[in-house]
C-alpha cells in the first residue's frame, strides 16, 4: 500500500527536500515578487546535490539557464537570496572533504547552500497567515471600493440635501388642498344667488326713494351752471 505524501506544511525538518526549498522561494513575500530571484533560485535547485544541498555552478552557467543577459543580473539575484536567508555562499576551499568529493572546480570557486531552516519557517510562516501579505495596490483597491459602499449604503439612508430643500420649495409653491377646495367653494357661492333664503324684509324704503330723488335734483343744478351751458355751446 502506497503511503499518503505529507504536505509541506505537515514535514518535519529533516523531511525536506530541494524542491520544497524551491516552493518556499516561491511563497517568501522577499522574492515572490521577483522574476529574477526565482529564476535563479530553479537553477540553483537544478544544480544542488540532494543530500548535501550544495550547487556550484558559475555565474556564466546561472546566466545561460536562467535566461539573464548579464553577470550583474546573477549577482543581484544570489545578494537578494542570501540577504533573506534562503542561499549561503561558501568558498569551495572551506568546505571538508566529506562535502568536497563531488565537487569538481577548484577551491577558488564558490558553492551556493540551500538553506532548509529558513525554508522550513517560510511554511511555518505561510501556514499562519504572517508570510500573505498583499500587495499595495490591492490593498488600497479594496479600501477604495469599500469607502465606495459605504458611501452608498450611507446614500440610501439619508435623503438628498438637495431632493429635501426642492420638495420644501414645491410645498411652499403649492398651496394645501383644503385651501383650494374652499377657494373655490368661495368663489362659486360668490356667482351663485341664494334662493333658499328670502330677501331681506327689514330693507328702508324711504331711505332709497330719498337716495334717487337726491340723484335726480342734481340734473337742474348741473344745467343751470353757466360753465356747463357754455361747454355745450349754449
Amino acid at each position: 500500500m502506497v503511503e499518503a505524501r505529507k504536505d509541506l506544511w505537515s514535514k518535519e525538518l529533516h523531511e525536506l527536500s530541494k524542491y520544497d526549498w524551491l516552493t518556499a522561494v516561491g511563497l517568501s513575500p522577499d522574492h515572490r515578487t521577483s522574476p529574477l530571484d526565482l529564476r535563479i533560485a530553479i537553477t540553483l535547485m537544478s544544480h544542488a546535490d540532494p543530500k548535501t544541498k550544495l550547487a556550484w555552478p558559475s555565474q556564466q552557467t546561472l546566466m545561460a539557464y536562467a535566461g539573464v543577459a548579464d553577470e550583474r543580473q546573477v549577482r543581484t539575484a544570489i545578494s537578494s537570496l542570501c540577504a533573506s536567508g534562503a542561499l549561503v555562499r561558501i568558498y569551495i576551499g572551506k568546505l571538508d572533504s566529506s562535502r568536497r568529493e563531488k565537487i569538481n572546480r577548484t577551491s577558488r570557486g564558490k558553492a551556493y547552500e540551500l538553506q532548509m531552516f529558513w525554508a522550513f519557517e517560510v511554511f511555518e510562516a505561510s501556514a499562519n497567515g504572517a508570510g500573505q501579505r498583499e500587495p499595495p495596490q490591492l490593498r488600497s483597491g479594496k479600501q477604495r471600493r469599500t469607502t465606495v459602499v459605504r458611501s452608498k449604503q450611507d446614500a440610501e439612508k439619508e435623503p438628498d440635501r438637495t431632493t429635501a430643500v426642492r420638495s420644501g420649495h414645491d410645498a411652499e409653491k403649492v398651496p394645501d388642498r383644503t385651501t383650494a377646495v374652499l377657494s373655490n367653494r368661495t368663489t362659486a357661492v360668490r356667482y351663485e344667488q341664494d334662493y333658499s333664503h328670502p330677501p331681506n324684509p327689514k330693507l328702508n324704503l324711504k331711505e332709497t326713494e330719498r337716495a334717487g330723488k337726491t340723484v335726480e335734483g342734481l340734473a337742474p343744478t348741473r344745467e343751470s351752471n353757466g360753465y356747463a351751458k357754455a361747454s355745450r355751446g349754449g
